[in-house]
């Protein structure tokens, strides 16, 4: 976020002084006098709230073909999460889900690999968009933290043209491909 608010409740690391000198963060709410977090916000964290981290895989430059996909979810809610879905489309295709169970304590996180018959298939331009959604079988209480979109496209390689009849019609649409 660029608007001064922080993405979840976890990895508090102010000081107890910080609170008496500023005892509000930038929405009025009152910061913890104990352990309040660095900086203007003081996140309230909800029950049932998941976040979609970090895509470790594919990564750049990529390879056209079939690929493992990997992302980090983390609970960033206030109760421990036993269930949830993760789910990725590619180019706006219909969507590839893969559902997990275990224990997923607040404030951890855990790798969620897409393998096997589950791979992505990327091609020269890939828009993917990897989302998680119902945390203990329910509504994520914040759903603006839930998606990472990416667009990939594969490296540029050979010789290309620009002009009519050639790869390229224009100088800028082959920029557009750099």
């Amino acid at each position: 976020y660029n608007d001064g608010h922080l993405m979840d409740a976890c990895n508090r690391k102010g000081s107890p002084i910080g609170s008496f000198y500023v005892p509000t963060d930038i929405d009025n709410q009152t910061r913890s006098v104990t352990e309040p977090f660095v900086g203007a916000d003081e996140p309230v964290s909800a029950a049932d709230n998941i976040m979609a981290r970090l895509m470790t895989s594919p990564t750049m430059p990529i390879t056209v073909g079939s690929s493992n996909l990997s992302v980090y979810v983390k609970n960033v809610g206030s109760n421990t999460v036993t269930s949830f879905n993760v789910a990725y489309t590619n180019n706006a295709g219909t969507p590839v889900v893969q559902s997990w169970t275990g224990t997923l304590a607040p404030c951890t996180d855990t790798l969620i690999t897409f393998s096997g018959a589950q791979q992505i298939t990327l091609g020269a331009s890939n828009a993917i968009k990897v989302y998680t959604y119902s945390p203990n079988g329910n509504t994520d209480a914040d759903p603006t933290n839930d998606t990472i979109s990416v667009l990939y496209k594969a490296p540029l390689s050979g010789l290309y043209t620009i002009g009519a009849g050639g790869n390229y019609p224009t100088f800028q649409a082959a920029a557009a491909d750099l």
